[in-house]
């Protein structure tokens, strides 16, 4: 009779607890059903109470419960300020966090960290430190989603900042670099071809509706890219300049010949960097190959690229005697010294 009674009892709550359920997700869809509608036509302080009781019981009855409330939430923050505003910047932030719980595969790691570091920092609550560590991780680990140009450019800066502060070495600003304008040139390549794809079909008058929104997107992203990339540059500044440049190789020898050297640059061309050298885009490698052999420093040069024919030279100085003859050429790496033109 006792288990009887028992089995009663767990039935009847577990029915209890069917019934609660589908009453609560039953409220939910009704509220979010009103929040969308407010949120549709901005009307974001209507939106606000319903979106937060589904927010808050149903978080992942839709993706519009993120979406949305990311505008609802930015609406109050732009609307407040002191305690409140840092207040509706942690729901924010928390919102951002719950959407990759939730909603992993609409919510990359890049897209989220990207949006909460420049919530901060727009907000100037965030030091350099955070903003490379942060980026740092979502670039290495989820470099395809991270592709929003002020973020990009926030990653390396951060670390320039942080290298001329003397916490971080000058190879890892190279590297990261090296890094990021690749990451710029692979975003341009394909919003240049989706562009490509829609002018002649905007030529013929035959774009659909989401097609024009996709070509004012692209061509907007890619003048930001653009943008960013001469950024970027002018952000490196005397950091490339020769006497930073790092060796490729470099090692001493005890003996006659004492050390040898190998030190390469890239030299692009822009508007902003080394824009006297050669045309917009131009690319051009230089390279050094410096050897101290009896007592006697000699360099062996190698100039070639898309601004120049290409060209060597050397010259040599024995211990501190002045050099015998130099002819200073790149702009940016001036060590090339006399050239014998092919």
């Amino acid at each position: 009779m006792k288990t009887k009674l028992y089995f009663t009892a767990i039935m009847l709550l577990g029915f209890i607890g069917v019934s609660n359920a589908q009453a609560q997700n039953q409220e939910c869809m009704t509220n979010l059903s009103i929040y969308v509608e407010h949120a549709k036509v901005k009307n974001y302080e209507a939106a606000y109470a319903p979106w937060k009781m589904v927010y808050d019981n149903c978080p992942d009855v839709n993706w519009a419960n993120f979406a949305y409330g990311e505008r609802i939430l930015k609406d109050k923050i732009k609307k407040s300020s002191g305690a409140d505003k840092d207040a509706n910047i942690q729901d924010l932030l928390a919102l951002f966090d719950n959407s990759r719980k939730y909603f992993p595969k609409k919510a990359t790691l890049s897209s989220v960290l990207i949006d909460q570091v420049l919530l901060k920092y727009d907000n100037k609550m965030i030091a350099n430190d955070e903003i490379y560590s942060s980026f740092s991780k979502g670039f290495i680990e989820d470099r395809t989603n991270f592709k929003n140009p002020k973020a990009l450019y926030l990653y390396f800066s951060s670390l320039v900042d942080l290298h001329k502060a003397g916490s971080k070495e000058l190879q890892e600003v190279f590297d990261v670099y090296d890094d990021v304008t690749e990451k710029i040139e692979e975003e341009n390549i394909k919003l240049t071809d989706r562009i490509s794809q829609l002018l002649p079909k905007e030529e013929a008058g035959t774009l659909t509706s989401k097609e024009k929104k996709q070509l004012k997107a692209s061509t907007t992203n890619s003048e930001s890219f653009g943008k960013i990339a001469g950024s970027i540059d002018t952000k490196l500044g005397d950091l490339a300049d020769c006497g930073n440049l790092v060796p490729l190789y470099q090692k001493s020898f005890e003996g006659k010949l004492q050390t040898v050297a190998l030190t390469g640059v890239l030299l692009p061309v822009s508007d902003e960097v080394n824009d006297k050298f050669g045309e917009r885009d131009n690319l051009n490698l230089a390279a050094k190959l410096y050897v101290l052999l009896f007592d006697t420093d000699i360099d062996l040069i190698f100039l070639t690229g898309d601004s120049r024919s290409t060209s060597y030279g050397f010259d040599l100085s024995k211990n501190l005697a002045a050099r015998l003859w130099r002819q200073p050429v790149l702009d940016r790496a001036a060590f090339i010294a006399h050239f014998l033109q092919v």
